[in-house]
């Protein structure tokens, strides 16, 4: 029950970190957006060559808006490469996890199955040693699953 928590709780992790990918994709195609938006732009700015003065200052702006832009697309794709590595890693982590918890489930039943075959070979050893010492005592009606009741201090 516990691991199961865990599992899920990875599960939320992923699915978290996956909304994060998603919305810094958005920025990422809203930034190229714009940026083609501004390219756009400086191509009619070019196209008036009446206005040369005015228009070589604004390129030069423009210029340096696109390049910036261009940085931010360099360093979203930079960011969204690390997410998705990260995303990959979490998957592993995952995988790894559910492959730990199915083999902590199979050890816990080998655990189990011992303790049971132990008790039950203890059982019978300790029936046979109190009937060689007390002969005359009938133990007949002595189970194991009583033995097991006293144990756990519950009413038989």
């Amino acid at each position: 029950m516990k691991e199961a928590k865990i599992v899920e709780k990875l599960k939320k992790q992923l699915q978290k970190k996956l909304a994060i990918i998603e919305e810094k994709n958005k920025a990422l195609m809203d930034h190229q957006r714009k940026a083609n938006e501004g390219e756009k732009k400086l191509l009619e700015l070019l196209e008036e060559v009446s206005k040369i003065f005015e228009l070589e200052t604004k390129v030069k702006e423009l210029e340096k808006i696109v390049a910036s832009r261009d940085d931010n697309v360099a360093a979203r794709d930079k960011a969204l490469l690390v997410y998705q590595r990260d995303i990959e890693r979490c998957k592993a982590t995952t995988v790894r996890a559910v492959e730990d918890y199915n083999s902590l489930e199979a050890f816990q039943e080998e655990v189990a199955e011992a303790s049971d075959e132990a008790f039950d070979y203890e059982f019978v050893n300790c029936k046979s040693l109190l009937k060689k010492l007390f002969s005359d005592l009938d133990l007949s009606n002595i189970t194991q699953e009583m033995a097991i009741q006293l144990m756990s201090n519950t009413p038989i």
